[in-house]
């Protein structure tokens, strides 16, 4: 329905004009709308895989190796895992390399995005012979993409749009063939095709929709056949390669299959529902943006800018062609087809499993396809429908919700990244840049407690531009074991002995080390602002498992004031009690910290239980299920000391639960809350107190398996 009718005609002519110039400037209204909905893309950081290819090069002077030895590592590592995508490599590599900026990368994603709407757009042009159809389509589009705290093709895995650009562009060159009879346009949509099939496996898919759109205009099986046999044998030839050289000893969960029905049909349910908007804000696991969170002025920007796109697409859909029955049908295939499609490969994929432990508005990367074929379904149901006022206020009203809530959460699940991806690596960077590392060389080892993506030895190289050696030692002494496949797994990928040269405690012995340093840092309430701390440790006892790092010399760095204050005191601190330090409880900085940091002849430390959380009077860590409090007498004496801690299982199953301690074991069953106190008499070196359950973890999406938590732990004198 043409709302001008019900203007008065000085005005609606002033209408008609904006109308004629939106129309006739589409192309850059359409980048304008997809700018705004993905403006939280720029305020992101590198994410997820991002976040450790873009240190590649640290990677290179850290291990001393050329760009060509790297990619060559990763195609041959990745190969024998079942995956052959040597130009996937060959691309990001080269990119991060050249392009390390974050910003170039986030404009880069971008475009890659708003590309894939053009060419979008001319694929459904050809569908449906109508022009004003398939911009009202890509005008859908962006209203539909959603940031998930998850494999998300948006903030993370670039790959994924660019595979989506890749299999629109040949479509596009194989309609262009098909248009124009050109010879040449073959050879590109060929050429494109297998480049698309180097770079990720879900290209498999193409042939079919190769196939539709041939014989939407020759109608021919054979004919369309033989324009797709060539592809076909590519994709053979490229299952030939990786049987080849794949090795039989591990795959690559994502290039195995699941044909077990009932988890094929979950697993597709699942992935599905991912690609309806607002879903996410089911998903669980995830502290989704809360509705008391929403000021009233987060929508009147929405409400104006969606009333405004409704508008102008009136004219589109004042102006729409009739598409015929025939063409109509081909639209609905192909929608549905890049709908169910990519689903299904998700379903019965490797990535089936955790797809079904996430559970409700998770969806895996080739969901970025899945948006194309709904947007085209979606408008293909309106436009369906008999035009009205109550129809176009309906639209508004829809397009309103969804894209004032859907910016909203996208806002939220940035911020949450940038919590671990984005606010640590620039704090980190800030004050390496500042000099906070600059006595370190080579042959000195840095201990870090790795908790964040730029906690690797290769950012430390990249921003330094030169080699640094960082160790973590998270995992603690007692429980660290090398597996053979798994170091022979990470040594192929990152170089010979490797796993030895960053794994705890190895990395002490790796090399006749001249100095030991420790390094933490912290981002305050606001995570912009935030302080790092350098210290060189004395006494180093390599031989030691259960390390005791101890102080006096240190460095501060404060990144509101961009300065480093040096200090040496008098006193031994422990770099131990650093560790355990979290945001809650670092309050106006290291200085107001160090008297609680204080050196102590008996001190506790933990294997097998993930970072502290909480505040400084309610803490606790989590278990995967087994785990160790490790109590260390460094005197020369029996001390007698109480361990108090509590037991927390977050639902009300019952925890069977086992402490071994001393020659003594405990067998108790937890409901939700238990507290336990043990007598200790702790001779001189390490005691090991073992709690393990055999229970399964909670199924709440989080990937650290959560069975139990251990809660106020503390140790006090025995009276």
């Amino acid at each position: 329905m043409d709302l001008l009718h019900y203007l008065q005609k000085p005005f609606s002519k002033n209408i008609i004009a904006a109308r004629v110039f939106f129309a006739s400037n589409i192309n850059f209204f359409l980048l304008l709308w997809l700018g705004w909905m993905l403006f939280p893309l720029f305020l992101s950081g590198f994410v997820s895989d991002d976040a450790f290819n873009s240190q590649i090069k640290g990677i290179l002077l850290h291990y001393n190796i050329s760009l060509f030895d790297r990619i060559v590592s990763e195609i041959s590592y990745w190969l024998s895992l079942g995956r052959f995508n040597p130009l996937n490599w060959i691309f990001w590599y080269s990119y991060f390399y050249l392009l390390p900026s974050l910003l170039l990368f986030k404009l880069f994603v971008f475009f890659i995005i708003y590309l894939n709407l053009i060419y979008f757009e001319k694929i459904l042009k050809f569908i449906t012979q109508s022009g004003s159809f398939s911009y009202c389509v890509v005008f859908l589009l962006p209203i539909l993409f959603q940031f998930r705290y998850w494999h998300d093709p948006f903030l993370a895995f670039a790959s994924i749009p660019l595979a989506c650009l890749l299999f629109f562009f040949s479509l596009y060159l194989l309609i262009r063939y098909i248009e124009t009879a050109k010879t040449t346009y073959y050879w590109y949509y060929l050429l494109v095709f297998l480049i698309s099939l180097l770079c990720y496996e879900l290209s498999y898919i193409s042939p079919l929709f190769y196939f539709l759109i041939i014989y939407l205009e020759n109608r021919s099986l054979k004919k369309s056949f033989l324009l797709i046999a060539t592809p076909i044998a590519l994709i053979l030839l490229h299952f030939m390669i990786k049987g080849f050289f794949t090795s039989t000893s591990g795959l690559y969960p994502g290039t195995m299959f699941s044909f077990n029905f009932g988890n094929i049909i979950e697993a597709f349910y699942i992935q599905l529902i991912s690609t309806f908007p607002l879903t996410w804000k089911l998903a669980e696991g995830f502290s989704n943006l809360s509705f008391l969170k929403i000021n009233f002025l987060d929508f009147i920007v929405p409400a104006v800018l969606t009333g405004l796109v409704v508008f102008l697409l009136s004219t589109l859909i004042a102006s729409d062609e009739n598409i015929n029955k025939y063409r109509l049908r081909s639209l609905i295939t192909f929608s549905l087809l890049l709908i169910l499609v990519p689903a299904f490969i998700v379903a019965i994929s490797g990535h089936q499993s955790e797809l079904i432990e996430a559970g409700i508005g998770y969806g895996y990367l080739p969901v970025f396809f899945q948006y194309f074929g709904l947007a085209s379904l979606i408008f293909t149901i309106i436009r369906a429908i008999n035009p009205s006022a109550t129809l176009s206020i309906g639209i508004w009203f829809i397009f309103f919700v969804i894209i004032s809530f859907t910016r909203l959460e996208n806002y939220h699940v940035v911020q949450e990244s940038n919590i671990v991806y984005k606010y640590p690596r620039e704090l980190l960077e800030a004050s390496i840049k500042k000099g906070i590392l600059a006595e370190v060389t080579k042959n000195d080892l840095i201990i870090i407690d790795s908790k964040y993506p730029s906690d690797d030895s290769w950012f430390y190289s990249m921003v330094t531009q030169k080699e640094i050696n960082v160790c973590s030692i998270n995992i603690s002494s007692k429980s660290t074991s090398i597996s053979k496949k798994n170091a022979e797994s990470y040594n192929k990928k990152f170089g010979t002995d490797s796993f030895r040269r960053t794994k705890f405690p190895y990395c002490l012995n790796y090399r006749k080390w001249n100095n030991f340093y420790g390094l933490s840092y912290h981002n305050f309430s606001d995570y912009k602002s935030g302080q790092v701390i350098f210290a060189t440790f004395e006494d180093v006892n390599r031989d030691q498992e259960n390390q005791r790092f101890k102080f006096k010399r240190y460095k501060i760095f404060d990144k509101l004031s961009n300065k480093i204050r040096n200090k040496v005191e008098g006193k031994y601190y422990d770099f131990n009690k650093l560790r355990s330090i979290d945001r809650s409880s670092l309050g106006n900085g290291y200085f107001y910290l160090l008297p609680s940091l204080l050196l102590e002849e008996v001190f506790l430390s933990f294997s097998g239980l993930h970072a502290e959380e909480g505040t400084k009077d309610s803490y606790l860590r989590w278990s995967s299920g087994k785990s160790k409090i490790i109590i260390t007498n460094d005197s020369d004496e029996v001390k007698s000391r109480v361990l108090n801690f509590s037991i927390v299982r977050p639902n009300n199953e019952n925890l069977p639960l086992q402490i071994k301690y001393d020659k003594k074991i405990i067998k108790d069953t937890v409901q939700n809350y238990k507290q336990f106190s043990l007598k200790l008499l702790l001779e001189p070196g390490e005691t090991i107190i073992e709690i393990s359950s055999e229970l399964q973890s909670l199924n709440n999406g989080d990937p650290r398996e959560i069975v139990f938590g251990v809660v106020n732990y503390a140790l006090y004198v025995s009276k």
